[in-house]
């Protein structure tokens, strides 16, 4: 066989080992069906609970368990998070002597934007009835009003230990898909305290890095996540969060259609700039000078999105930016 044959051949043989390798990993990382957001809220809790009950092999297993059937989209991920069916988010109306707002502020490049319906009881909200059979599931109990919400009981960090199981790629398409139309919420309580965002955790695209801080430089919150020992340290070593984006997520995004990308990046920056986004403006320019050298595009759609933010902002809360807002008082 002379040279050219030879390199024929082996591109041949190579072709197909990597075509083959694809193959069996669109099988291991098959997203499972479900026919109802309640059936795979339930499958969640399931895998998360046999993972921790196992180790080894069997805990790697139901792990990837986990991830297939984790959700690829915001809408999915949305309805996991709150009783909402269809396009209808229901709330109950609440009786203290205090009262709430809600703002769900309104993604300009989102597909799902649901409409909010406010009612006297639970009775009142639909429940989905599970298709198939869970043992531990208390179908009263669900029936009475506890909705079983993805971040109860199941605590995000599995997702960083399905990191380093799960082939990159696979991993943060699904994380990146979650994201794509992100809309987030902010809630004031007592006109004393605000809290902004889902009550879940996303993984972000920022690149970060390792350094040791003194633990007298920081505050009383920060004091309060640390266990007795590491409070008797003198330094501590934590992960420091870097403006540049990771090549992996540049690499995904580019795949995405440009109002994917401006709804990825209005989603994640209204999320993290809270109720003071303009605060946040320094961080912007830093992580769009990042991206403007390996990605022109993503850079400009990041500014388009960030300029739309602040255009919002500036504007204020109307009907078109808020889904709803709700004063409730005795």
């Amino acid at each position: 066989m002379d040279n050219k044959k030879l390199v024929v051949y082996s591109l041949l043989l190579f072709m197909g080992i990597s075509g083959c390798q694809k193959h069996n990993l669109d099988k291991i990382y098959k997203d499972e069906h479900f026919d109802t957001v309640i059936d795979r809220n339930l499958a969640l809790h399931v895998y998360a609970k046999k993972a921790k009950e196992n180790t080894g092999k069997e805990r790697e297993k139901y792990l990837i368990k986990f991830f297939n059937a984790f959700p690829n989209d915001f809408e999915t991920f949305f309805k996991m998070e709150y009783p909402c069916y269809g396009d209808t988010l229901y709330v109950v109306k609440n009786e203290e002597d205090w009262y709430m707002e809600s703002f769900f502020f309104k993604n300009p490049w989102g597909r799902f934007y649901p409409v909010l319906c406010i009612v006297d009881s639970e009775k009142e909200i639909p429940k989905e009835v599970p298709t198939k059979k869970f043992i531990d599931f208390d179908i009263e109990a669900y029936k009475a009003g506890a909705f079983p919400r993805l971040g109860e009981d199941i605590h995000y960090t599995l997702l960083y230990e399905i990191q380093k199981i799960v082939p990159e790629e696979i991993f943060y398409r699904k994380m990146l898909s979650i994201q794509v139309g992100l809309f987030d919420s902010l809630y004031k309580i007592d006109q004393s305290s605000t809290a902004y965002s889902l009550p879940v955790h996303f993984i972000d695209p920022f690149l970060s890095k390792s350094e040791l801080i003194p633990v007298s430089s920081l505050g009383p919150n920060d004091l309060n996540d640390l266990t007795e020992e590491e409070k008797k340290q003198e330094m501590l070593r934590v992960s420091i969060e870097l403006p540049e984006v990771e090549p992996i997520w540049i690499k995904l995004l580019e795949e995405k259609t440009d109002d994917e990308i401006c709804s990825f990046w209005y989603g994640l920056h209204r999320r993290r700039g809270g109720p003071a986004p303009v605060n946040s403006q320094g961080n912007w320019k830093a992580t769009y000078n990042h991206l403007i050298k390996v990605s022109p595009r993503i850079a400009n759609l990041m500014r388009k999105a960030c300029d739309k933010i602040l255009e919002n902002h500036k504007e204020g809360i109307d009907k078109d930016e808020v889904m709803k807002i709700v004063k409730l008082t005795k």
